[in-house]
């Protein structure tokens, strides 16, 4: 059986040319048709309608599939991910960057390499790079000392 005709399925109003289509306001459901209909409701009374749209049987032998019609892109879409970091005490923007995820960032403060954070100090250069797993681990380490001293 052939698919349903514009007119099966937006209502007998229904028409088109080469390069329009008009379907009547009064055919579309929970829509109630006035001069300004938003945007939103008119696609949504076009979608609801075409949902509620009568199913015809197909007889399966007489569907054939035409062979030459593939998708453009057969490419699996990428997930996005976005870094933001920005200052705790206010809404101050330090760093963005947004690409395909997941992310992989290594993180420098100033002018120490990956890995490491800056720490003021007095004389030259007026600061030092600490590694931050040693550090973390030395943190980690003190902790579980007062804790077993504090009970």
């Amino acid at each position: 059986m052939s698919e349903p005709t514009l007119q099966e399925v937006f209502g007998a109003d229904a028409v088109q040319t080469a390069t329009t289509i008009t379907i009547t306001k009064a055919n579309l459901p929970r829509l109630t048709p006035g001069a300004n209909n938003t945007a939103e409701s008119l696609l949504t009374g076009i979608i609801l309608q075409s949902q509620t749209t009568k199913v015809f049987n197909v007889d399966p032998s007489s569907i054939s599939i035409n062979q030459s019609i593939t998708c453009a892109n057969t490419e699996t879409a990428k997930q996005k991910g976005r870094v933001h970091i920005k200052r705790v005490d206010s809404i101050t923007d330090i760093f963005t960057v947004e690409g395909d995820a997941p992310c992989n960032i290594e993180v420098a403060c100033g002018d120490c390499p990956p890995g490491y954070c800056r720490c003021e100090m007095p004389g030259y250069p007026g600061y030092c790079c600490l590694d931050c797993h040693a550090t973390a681990e030395q943190i980690r380490v003190i902790t579980n000392e007062l804790r077993l001293k504090n009970g």
